[in-house]
């Protein structure tokens, strides 16, 4: 593929822990995937640190999430509750 580097998809099952014995490979290891989203986040947050105004950080099932939300997007909060199409059993 001409968007990603030479040896990019050996790199990438070497990421997701692939047993170099059989060959196989743990497609969604969840270690890999949480120190991912948790460097993802911490970079974010780093970007916007002198910024703070310009990032909203919220935990959706906050009571309060929702008009922290219109708050930042500068809209009316008229009682709303926060929206929750894809909830999942647990």
């Amino acid at each position: 593929d001409p968007y990603v580097y030479e040896g990019y998809l050996l790199r990438n099952l070497e990421l997701r822990g692939q047993d170099r014995q059989t060959g196989e490979a743990d497609a969604f290891p969840r270690e890999f995937h949480t120190r991912e989203y948790e460097l993802h986040n911490a970079m974010v947050k780093d970007y916007f640190l002198h910024r703070p105004d310009d990032l909203l950080v919220i935990n959706l099932s906050d009571v309060d999430a929702m008009q922290r939300l219109c708050e930042f997007l500068g809209h009316p909060y008229e009682g709303q509750r926060m929206p929750k199409l894809n909830q999942s059993k647990r």
